[in-house]
């Protein structure tokens, strides 16, 4: 994640190959999702969020990934990223959504 903050993602997505040969964790994709993102990246953004919820075992989340996946081969990448929005503070309403991820995502959206 240093080198994705540094936006040395070449190096970043390096490193990420490389722990995922130790260990294919939820948060390992999740990570990898968030800097997927920030490449500008959305399908692998998108499959990697996918995959953090079905190696975690989230049914919520999947469920998410799954409806700003199709969100996004409709309307694209803007669209999509509203629709994360939406859907986290719906989920907010249910269970606990750290604020920080919202606020980054209304940020990522210029809101």
């Amino acid at each position: 994640m240093s080198y994705a903050d540094a936006r040395k993602y070449d190096l970043a997505v390096e490193q990420f190959k490389k722990a995922f040969e130790m260990d294919a964790n939820g948060a390992l994709h999740g990570n990898y999702a968030v800097v997927a993102l920030d490449m500008k990246n959305y399908d692998l953004w998108l499959q990697e969020w996918h995959k953090a919820a079905v190696v975690s075992g989230d049914k919520e989340d999947q469920a998410m990934a799954e409806e700003v996946a199709r969100v996004y081969a409709k309307s694209g990448p803007r669209a999509a990223q509203q629709k994360v929005v939406q859907l986290q503070l719906d989920l907010a309403k249910r269970r606990y959504v750290d604020p920080a991820l919202i606020a980054y995502n209304y940020a990522d959206l210029d809101m």
